[in-house]
């Protein structure tokens, strides 16, 4: 369908389950960055790399979205620290960046 790339954009769960193994989702999160690199997709990106164990990649990925959508960055900050909460060991480390970012874009 003409359609199927904004169904998978605005609701990319419905393609992948959350019981999906972590390298689907990193799979149709990079088709979804090359297709429309909105904040939205940059900045969950970031988190799926992360979920994957990919925290390097996630952290990087972190870095490339606040550096293009940084009005954003607060927002999804909190998000990742909420994630950071239920599951220290995956996202720990993208939220002690991501709060790293937010301060200094508010020392700016």
């Amino acid at each position: 369908s003409l359609f199927a790339p904004f169904v998978r954009l605005a609701h990319p769960e419905i393609l992948v389950p959350d019981a999906a193994p972590a390298e689907d989702k990193v799979r149709l999160s990079e088709r979804l960055m090359r297709f429309a690199p909105t904040a939205d997709v940059a900045y969950r990106h970031a988190a799926i790399l992360a979920g994957a164990g990919r925290t390097i990649d996630a952290i990087a990925q972190l870095q490339r979205a606040a550096a293009v959508y940084p009005s954003e960055l607060a927002v999804y900050a909190e998000r990742i620290e909420r994630l950071a909460a239920r599951e220290q060991g995956k996202y720990r480390a993208l939220a002690i960046e991501a709060r790293a970012l937010l301060d200094a874009l508010n020392a700016r």
